[in-house]
């Protein structure tokens, strides 16, 4: 929408009428790689946040730092050495095991994006949640939707029982998906 004020407005996103836009955004469990592309011309950036969401929240920071005139090698470097949050998204390698924690996730688009992060696994992709807990009145909606994400992209599916786990279970009942396990406890 218009915005209102006499102050320069930059805009930034992934297409190109955006002042500041990325392009060859590629996610794997290591991380981000993306272009930046802006008036001046364009450099890559390598990140270690994973989830197509990063993309916006780093092009955010990039259009400040732009704007203050820094140095786009400034930029690149720092970039580099962001580390995810414990529990958001977070890729822990343990053994032969690609963790994905994002145990604090409580939105559906969050979900969402953990789950386009799995699938990016060549290997058996197991899913272990409560559901989406926190959705007061949505919740059984939300989780029940949720159940249709999780069939395209899960080999296994772990439930931590509760009522939004038996939402997302009637889900994956009605779309016909049987490997699933419901647990009382994650520990």
């Amino acid at each position: 929408y218009p915005v209102k004020t006499k102050a320069r407005i930059v805009t930034y996103g992934t297409s190109s009428d955006c002042d500041i836009y990325a392009t060859n955004i590629k996610m794997t469990f290591d991380g981000l790689i993306f272009t930046v592309n802006y008036i001046n011309g364009a450099f890559d950036v390598k990140s270690k946040l994973v989830g197509k969401h990063n993309v916006n929240n780093l092009l955010g920071a990039i259009a400040c730092s732009l704007e203050l005139k820094t140095p786009v090698q400034d930029i690149i470097d720092a970039i580099s050495l962001i580390k995810p949050v414990k529990h958001r998204l977070e890729i822990r390698h343990e053994g032969d095991l690609i963790i994905i924690d994002d145990a604090y996730n409580s939105n559906p688009l969050g979900f969402k994006n953990a789950l386009a992060v799995l699938n990016l696994a060549q290997d058996k992709k197991t899913l272990i949640t409560p559901g989406i807990v926190e959705a007061g009145d949505a919740t059984k909606d939300i989780n029940y939707k949720l159940a249709q994400e999780i069939v395209k992209v899960c080999d296994q599916v772990i439930l931590v029982k509760n009522v939004s786990a038996d939402f997302i279970y009637q889900g994956l009942r009605d779309a016909g998906y049987q490997n699933v396990v419901i647990v009382s406890t994650f520990h």
